[in-house]
């Protein structure tokens, strides 16, 4: 369903954002309760567009000691390495806070490994001299892979990577297309979703 928030006062209302700044952890909860609803959706996406870091903590979350570290890098045998040093990263106001992107990671771990297809988008994220930047923290705490992350300098280069995205997920969908010329025989039911279950023709009474 296709909503503009931007006229849309109870829609914005949902997204636990605090009082002003960066909700990134509050709009990947929102987004995964939306689609957590969505019962009758085989694919489901979530394209998280940001320009900094996320600032605002979510009411009520409790991460019993998960999150203290954060990943910074890969070694030669794509083992990942991790740091719980966070003055490495851009830190004070807007630039992000510790408890704020402890939940952001909880909750776009939970998208990720629901089935859905989160892609995170950066727009330009400045570099960090003293540390992991901004950009590289969300490329590999928030993104499950390289191919879910993108990174625009520009509002040109926003539109392409954009539409980057969305071509994937059409090609997705089309996927799932099937063309038959028994089609004006069987009316389509639901998707089956018992992985194993084996669908057989009787020839008998002309049946699944």
């Amino acid at each position: 369903d296709w909503v503009d928030i931007k006229n849309d006062n109870a829609t914005i209302g949902y997204i636990d954002k605090g009082t002003n700044g960066t909700a990134t952890a509050g709009g990947l909860k929102k987004a995964q309760e939306l689609l957590d609803a969505k019962t009758d959706v085989l694919n489901k996406y979530v394209i998280l567009l940001t320009d900094g870091a996320p600032n605002q903590n979510v009411n009520g979350i409790n991460l019993a000691g998960k999150y203290d570290t954060y990943i910074t890098g890969y070694d030669a045998q794509l083992n990942p390495i991790t740091s719980s040093k966070w003055n490495l990263l851009p830190t004070g106001g807007a630039e992000g806070t510790k408890t704020a992107r402890q939940h952001t990671m909880y909750y776009a771990d939970q998208i990720n490994n629901s089935g859905v297809e989160l892609y995170v988008m950066g727009l330009s994220l400045a570099p960090n001299e003293n540390g992991v930047s901004n950009a590289d923290w969300m490329r590999l705490n928030l993104a499950k892979d390289n191919a879910h992350w993108v990174a625009a300098d520009s509002e040109g280069g926003l539109q392409i990577a954009f539409g980057g995205i969305l071509e994937e997920i059409k090609a997705a969908a089309e996927a799932y297309v099937v063309e038959d010329p028994m089609g004006e025989y069987i009316d389509f039911v639901q998707f089956n979703r018992n992985p194993g279950d084996v669908i057989t023709w009787n020839q008998d009474n002309d049946t699944f």
